[in-house]
């Protein structure tokens, strides 16, 4: 996966997510969630729990391909999520996952390599504060990342059997019903980064987002695999390679309009 991609000056990403799950650390609790976020983020950033985040693994061979793993317990841990003052940045931890999230506002995107960077400094912290309450190391077993990119209509596409016009590769074009007009359409591809070093799982489908009257064509991919070795160096070697991963992907998907309208600079 060396193959160089274009960058665009106005890219459709809204979100971008970096992430590692690790073993579960036995004895975390959500109040060491709150301690590491009073140490290392303070009260400007805004605190919220949610659900944990299942585990889920790549698996190869004879495996499905993908496997979710579902813990009972009698005390459930919760997922702490914590965000900046001006809602572009979001930090998620949990006994298994630790998660850090860039969300476009009036910013614009500042790349991966910046993110990765913010996500290694404070992932870098996360595991110092581990081991000094006295719990077990941190022990990753995968690393994840995530692109959401947002395409309104209006400008590249009308209605859903216009997708193929921003995604061939991704959605034909729709054949022509006698008085029927597709008013939705998904695609989901499921890619191995071979060899057996993860998966790009990509969704795409029409959603409306919050405060939006008019319909988005929403895509989603998530590039993720196992860590041979949880060293700052391999874990930024891997997270490159998923980078790579959805920027190949990416281009190769979208079309040459699209590519156009976005900008390419590089």
């Amino acid at each position: 996966m060396t193959k160089k991609f274009p960058r665009y000056a106005n890219p459709p990403i809204i979100e971008l997510v970096l992430g590692v799950q690790f073993d579960s650390i036995p004895g975390f609790t959500t109040g060491h969630s709150g301690w590491f976020w009073r140490e290392h983020l303070g009260s400007d950033w805004k605190v919220s729990e949610g659900q944990p985040v299942p585990e889920q693994t790549e698996a190869f061979g004879k495996l499905l391909p993908s496997r979710m793993e579902l813990q009972l317990s009698q005390n459930p841990a919760s997922r702490l999520m914590v965000e900046n003052a001006t809602g572009d940045r979001m930090l998620q931890v949990q006994h298994s996952r630790f998660h850090y999230n860039w969300r476009k506002k009036d910013s614009k995107y500042p790349y991966f390599e910046l993110v990765f960077d913010e996500f290694n400094e404070y992932f870098t912290a996360f595991k110092e504060f581990v081991l000094n309450a006295g719990l077990a190391p941190v022990v990753i077993n995968q690393w994840e990342l995530t692109y959401v990119d947002n395409i309104p209509s209006g400008k590249l596409w009308e209605i859903a059997g216009d997708f193929h016009n921003v995604f061939p590769g991704l959605f034909s074009s729709e054949t022509k019903l006698d008085g029927l007009v597709a008013e939705t359409s998904t695609a989901a591809r499921t890619y191995e980064i071979e060899p057996q070093k993860g998966r790009l799982h990509v969704v795409a489908n029409m959603a409306f987002l919050t405060g939006e009257r008019n319909p988005s064509l929403l895509v989603n991919m998530t590039a993720r695999g196992p860590v041979a070795n949880d060293s700052a160096n391999s874990l930024k070697e891997h997270m490159e390679f998923g980078h790579n991963a959805i920027g190949q992907a990416f281009s190769s998907l979208s079309s040459d309009a699209a590519k156009l309208f976005w900008g390419p600079i590089s």
